[in-house]
């Protein structure tokens, strides 16, 4: 009996045994499968070795684990798509380096680039030389021309192509004949501040206060003619200029209004103004002498 019993137990102690087996040897594939879709082991079965640099493993795999995306190629937005879509146009590119201008700028006018002085030069209608304008006033204070160019007025010349409706800027004298009104305005003549047609009204150049744009004549401004105890009113932002130097000036008249505006010159009494209605100018003061005149501007 004692035989029989200790073989019984036998057979349960192997039976135990191989179920142990069986169930570690399945414990350990399922942790070997993990493990190898973990990223641990290497393709020939090989375990990788873990990097403990970074404060957790599960972080490293993650690294090692994400593909390199490649980088997509760059489409070139332009401005038509961007409208499209409702945004506003892409900046201009800079042309020149902080500092540096462009062989494109650099052969530019420099009336079309930015502020600068120079001469003002004018011309008969046909495009000959009168002269420069002149830094010493004639009798009656007001600007006339100069062959000498030695005596030609230096000025300061608003840029960057200062032209049309509502532009206008102030050209300002710096060797004028009075500092104490270095802006080259206009002050109303005799025949009165309206410049429109069939109108005589005219204005003499001279210096004068600063008066804004598009106002009428302003007596408190103040002008270099009052000091002949002459009480016309002046302006003195009227001037606008293009990228060939080409000057035109704008008169406004007391209500407000701007009319055709041309620059003259007087041969009788030898000064440069303004005009609305030359024929009409000419019908009533018939020995002037007068002339429509263009100015240039001539950057030094």
């Amino acid at each position: 009996m004692v035989a029989i019993k200790l073989f019984f137990s036998l057979v349960a102690v192997t039976s135990l045994l191989s179920v142990d087996a069986k169930s570690y040897k399945a414990r350990i594939s399922k942790r070997e499968v993990a493990n190898h879709n973990s990223g641990i082991f290497g393709a020939n079965g090989s375990v990788k070795p873990v990097d403990t640099s970074s404060s957790t493993t599960s972080e490293k795999r993650h690294i090692i684990d994400v593909p390199v995306q490649k980088r997509e190629p760059t489409v070139k937005e332009t401005n038509g798509d961007r409208l499209k879509r409702g945004l506003a146009p892409l900046p201009p590119k800079r042309r020149y380096q902080s500092g540096v201008l462009s062989d494109i700028a650099s052969r530019q006018d420099p009336t079309c680039v930015g502020n600068t002085n120079g001469l003002l030069e004018i011309f008969t209608t046909g495009g000959t030389q009168l002269g420069y304008l002149s830094a010493i006033y004639d009798g009656q204070n007001s600007y006339t021309y100069t062959t000498n160019i030695a005596n030609a007025l230096t000025v300061f010349a608003p840029g960057l192509n200062v032209t049309g409706p509502g532009n206008q800027a102030q050209i300002t004298a710096i060797n004028g004949p009075d500092p104490n009104f270095p802006a080259i305005g206009a002050v109303e003549g005799s025949g009165g501040a309206n410049f429109n047609s069939g109108q005589v009204g005219y204005a003499y150049l001279s210096g004068s206060g600063q008066t804004p744009q598009g106002s009428p004549p302003s007596t408190s401004a103040g002008n270099s003619i009052q000091a002949l105890e002459y009480s016309g009113g002046s302006e003195s932002t009227i001037w606008s200029l293009d990228c060939a130097g080409n000057v035109a000036a704008q008169w406004t008249n007391a209500d407000g209004s701007q009319p055709a505006t041309s620059i003259f010159y007087d041969g009788a009494v030898d000064f440069l103004g303004l005009v609305g209605d030359f024929a009409t100018f000419q019908s009533t003061y018939p020995g002037e002498n007068a002339q429509i005149v263009t100015v240039k501007f001539v950057p030094n």
